[in-house]
Parts: C-alpha cells; sequence; structure tokens
C-alpha cells in the first residue's frame, strides 16, 4: 500500500502500522547483519535472552522471562534453541531445585561483541533517521506505552 493511501486511515490504524513497521525493519537490520557475521542459527527473539544473559549471568527463566517482557514458555522455547546452538547451558539451582540456571556457553559469550556492535550500529541509524533526542523520546514513550498496555492486551508475562 502506497504510504500516501496509509495518511487517510485512522491513526489508530497508523500508530499500530508504523509500530510494526519499524518493528520489522529492525529486525531486518539486525538478521542481515547477524548473517554478514556468518551467524544464520540464531534468530531476533534469541536476542532477548543472550541480552539479559550478558547482564545476568546464570539468570534463571523466571529472571529472563521478567526482564525480556516475555512469557516463561516463550523463554523455555527460546532457550532450548539457544541450547541447541551451542549457545547455553541449563544448570540446577542450587538455591531452589524448581528452577534451573541458564549459563552462557563460550560460544554464546562470543557473541557479547557482535551483538554490542549491531546494537550501536542500530542506534547510529536511528539517531541519525531521527536525531538523538527523538530516539530518547520515542524510547521513553514504546516503554510506557508498553507497561501501560501489558495488562489490557493480556499480554503481560
Amino acid at each position: 500500500m502506497p504510504e500516501a493511501s496509509i495518511s487517510a486511515v485512522s491513526s489508530h490504524y497508523r500508530t499500530a502500522h508504523f509500530s510494526a513497521r519499524l518493528s520489522a525493519q529492525l529486525k531486518c537490520f539486525i538478521e542481515a547483519r547477524m548473517r554478514a557475521a556468518g551467524i544464520d542459527d540464531i534468530a531476533c527473539a534469541h536476542g532477548d535472552v543472550l541480552v539479559v544473559l550478558f547482564a545476568h549471568p546464570g539468570a534463571t527463566m523466571s529472571d529472563i522471562a521478567r526482564a525480556s517482557g516475555r512469557t516463561k514458555a516463550t523463554i523455555t522455547a527460546l532457550v532450548k534453541k539457544l541450547e541447541a546452538a551451542g549457545c547455553v547451558r541449563r544448570t540446577a539451582n542450587a538455591g531452589d531445585a524448581r528452577s534451573s540456571r541458564v549459563e552462557l556457553t563460550a560460544r554464546g559469550e562470543s557473541l557479547r561483541g557482535l551483538f554490542e556492535s549491531i546494537s550501536a550500529q542500530m542506534d547510529a541509524a536511528l539517531e541519525s533517521a531521527l536525531g538523538a533526542d527523538n530516539v530518547r523520546e520515542l524510547d521513553r514513550l514504546l516503554a510506557l506505552a508498553c507497561r501501560r498496555l501489558a495488562g489490557d492486551a493480556g499480554t503481560g508475562p
């Protein structure tokens, strides 16, 4: 649909439309750079798990779900795929036998620099397109919307 056609549609649709387009464009941005680096067995969604583990090594599945805003079921599926890719391993949680800790393997840890580089490139691209102040405001507004709408949409963890 041409851009001009979208402007004639209600503002409610426009917000959802442009949010979804931005999300898809950022996903393509990340995936293209991952493929260029020879990483083709990790999807964008796996980044939510890895980024939490970079900051909090040995986090539990519940910790990762809470920090990423994803459900425990989704995190379980993502961790299983990351285990199969050799990026993480689950270990017993000495403090709670009902849960396990997720640890980065050497391969998982080796992805930290790539993730930081891609994130910096993405930030630079957004700042080039919008300006630093607008990117900070966009971040603030998106975070606010996610927090406030999570319960309404039934998507809160």
